[in-house]
């Protein structure tokens, strides 16, 4: 079976229970049945996300105007530039990697993007800041893949590296604009949503887009087993450099909005995004540790951050608490993924026991990749 004839599963992108085509699902499981494995197999991960839900219901008992569409609109509103890079960093985990200067990226960006837009206007800066986030992003890349050094040094050093590059150009104070019209357009609404949040949406549709394409899909297959995907033909290093370069292109989007947020590029932009990226996509359903989940559970866990910052401020909750209650939920979110992890391989272990398969192993990913490398060994015998 060649390599390019692979086609990795798509769905829900569970690729660790993920079977071969020589295996047919039973389709004689009764619907409450599959309810309760999958309660069973993922009770620790909805935790977080419900345990929001339920304080956002108290909140709104105690003040009504917290359900409203306005409200709503303004936590989309407030997310925006986070969620944005969110997007890039849930591309990220599904390869099983990271990036930490996201911030950096975005604060490089929001300076030269403000002193681009003074010195040539609106129209010209844009393709700029593009190209600086996407430079950044090779960056990134070329550290981690061509010098070999791990995703968290490499990155948590160019964020400093992008951080510091930032400080340089704004001289320590903000650049403010002297055109306002990238405010305006932020701010101008249509429908009564701000087209700033129209931007947020379609930023995720691509980032959904790209992850049902091939490269995307492929990105759950390397974070599943990486070494596995490489023995199937998968292009490893292509297929992890991409979202890298992605997520740049993201943070120079980000970093353009806080422009328009602030009527100013600062160099401070960004600062806890890389933290608040993470956490929203491991709330929404994102493993930490790769192979697994969605960018519409990322984009709703990103969701699910402003609606807690929010309800904290309807509450009056001193900001500095705030901090701390949004690093607890942080813990929370990364503690109860590693231990769904485990429940799920305790769970795929006591199957395997009860009723061993058949025809063909359904150990996940590594399975999948070695049944396909058999087949093309024995295709390749003469």
């Amino acid at each position: 079976m060649p390599a390019r004839d692979l086609d990795i599963p798509s769905g829900n992108h569970r690729i660790a229970n993920r079977m071969t085509d020589t295996t047919e699902f039973d389709t004689s499981i009764a619907t409450p049945a599959r309810a309760y494995r999958w309660v069973q197999t993922n009770s620790l991960r909805i935790a977080v996300p419900a345990c929001i839900v339920v304080m956002a219901i108290g909140v709104a008992f105690v003040n009504p105007r917290f359900l409203s569409v306005r409200n709503f609109s303004a936590i989309l509103y407030g997310v925006a530039p986070a969620g944005i890079v969110g997007m890039g960093m849930a591309l990220l985990l599904f390869s099983g990697r990271f990036d930490l200067s996201v911030g950096g990226i975005a604060a490089l960006s929001a300076v030269a993007g403000a002193r681009a837009i003074n010195a040539y206007g609106l129209i010209n800066a844009i393709p700029l800041v593009l190209a600086i986030g996407i430079v950044c992003g090779c960056v990134n890349s070329f550290v981690i893949f061509r010098l070999k050094v791990n995703s968290f040094v490499a990155t948590l050093g160019t964020g400093y590296a992008f951080s510091g590059t930032a400080a340089v150009l704004s001289g320590q104070s903000p650049v403010s604009l002297k055109d306002l019209a990238l405010s305006d357009i932020l701010n101008a609404a249509v429908a009564g949503v701000p087209l700033v949040i129209y931007l947020y949406v379609a930023i995720v549709l691509l980032a959904f887009w790209y992850s049902h394409t091939v490269a995307g899909r492929a990105l759950y297959a390397v974070g599943a087993n990486e070494e596995a995907a490489r023995y199937a033909g998968v292009p490893v290093t292509l297929v992890s450099v991409l979202p890298f370069v992605i997520t740049g292109a993201f943070c120079a989007v980000a970093g353009l909005v806080t422009v328009g947020y602030n009527a100013a590029g600062l160099a401070t932009t960004g600062s806890d995004w890389p933290l608040t990226a993470i956490a929203g996509a491991v709330i929404g359903g994102v493993s930490i540790t790769g192979g697994d989940g969605s960018i519409i559970g990322a984009f709703i866990g990103m969701i699910l951050i402003g609606v807690v910052q929010n309800a904290l401020v309807f509450i009056d909750i001193d900001t500095n608490y705030q901090t701390i209650i949004l690093g607890i939920v942080i813990i929370l979110a990364v503690t109860t993924d590693i231990l769904a992890r485990k429940r799920l391989l305790q769970l795929g272990a006591r199957r395997a026991d009860a009723k061993p398969p058949a025809d063909a192993s359904i150990a996940g990913a590594p399975a999948l990749f070695d049944v396909v490398a058999s087949r093309s060994s024995e295709e390749s015998k003469p």
